[in-house]
C-alpha cells in the first residue's frame, strides 16, 4: 500500500515538473512552442518539432499544417509566413487554382491574441492594410513586401502571418516569379 502511494506521489511530482517546464519555457521566455525544422516542396511535407514536457515530432503535409490552427499559433510568425507562402503557392499550382484555398470558407482561422499589428482588411489593388494596435495607426502594404520584411511580419500574429503569406504565395503564382525581383528575395532555407 504504501509502495503504491509512493510510486503514485513521484509519478505525480513528475508530472507537476513537467508541466511547469512547459509554463516555464511557454511563458517566462515568450517562446513559440512549435518550429520548423525540416520543409520538403517535392513532397510537400513539413517536420514540426514540438516543445514542452517532451519533443514531439509531427510530420505532414503541407496542407494540413496549415489547416491545423492550434500548430500554426504556436509557430513563430515568420516560419508561419513561410509555410503559408508555399501552401498558397501549391493552391494556385493545383488543378483547381487559388478557389481550393477560398473554397474551404471557415477552414483557416484568423486570430489576434498577440502581436503589435493586426490585420485589417485586404483592397481590390492586392494591398493589404494593417494597424498597428499600440498608436492606432493604419499601414498599407503588399503582402509580398511584408512576407519579406523580418521586422513587419514578426509583429504580426502567427495566424495572421500565415495568411499574409497565402496571399504573398497566391500573388508570386498569378503574377509569376518576376514580381519577386521587384523585391527582395524571400529568405527561407529550404532543407531537402
Amino acid at each position: 500500500m504504501i509502495a503504491k502511494i509512493l510510486k503514485f506521489t513521484n509519478n505525480f511530482i513528475v508530472s507537476l515538473n513537467n508541466v511547469i517546464k512547459y509554463l516555464y519555457f511557454y511563458f517566462v521566455n515568450h517562446q513559440y512552442a512549435c518550429e520548423i525544422k525540416e520543409f520538403d516542396l517535392q513532397k510537400k511535407e513539413v517536420v514540426i518539432y514540438c516543445y514542452g514536457v517532451r519533443i514531439i515530432t509531427i510530420k505532414s503535409t503541407i496542407a494540413e499544417i496549415v489547416g491545423d490552427p492550434n500548430i500554426i499559433v504556436n509557430l513563430p510568425p515568420f516560419q508561419s509566413c513561410w509555410l503559408g507562402y508555399y501552401y498558397g503557392k501549391l493552391c494556385a499550382q493545383s488543378s483547381d487554382g487559388a478557389a481550393s484555398f477560398q473554397a474551404r470558407g471557415g477552414g483557416f482561422l484568423l486570430r489576434f491574441t498577440r502581436g503589435r499589428f493586426k490585420i485589417f482588411s485586404f483592397d481590390r489593388e492586392n494591398m493589404l492594410i494593417y494597424i498597428d494596435v499600440k498608436t492606432k495607426k493604419s499601414y498599407k502594404e503588399s503582402p509580398l513586401v511584408i512576407a519579406q520584411n523580418k521586422f513587419i511580419i514578426r509583429q504580426f500574429d502567427s495566424s495572421q502571418a500565415c495568411y499574409i503569406g497565402i496571399l504573398a504565395g497566391l500573388m508570386v503564382a498569378k503574377q509569376g516569379e518576376q514580381i519577386i525581383k521587384v523585391h527582395k528575395r524571400p529568405v527561407f532555407t529550404v532543407v531537402k
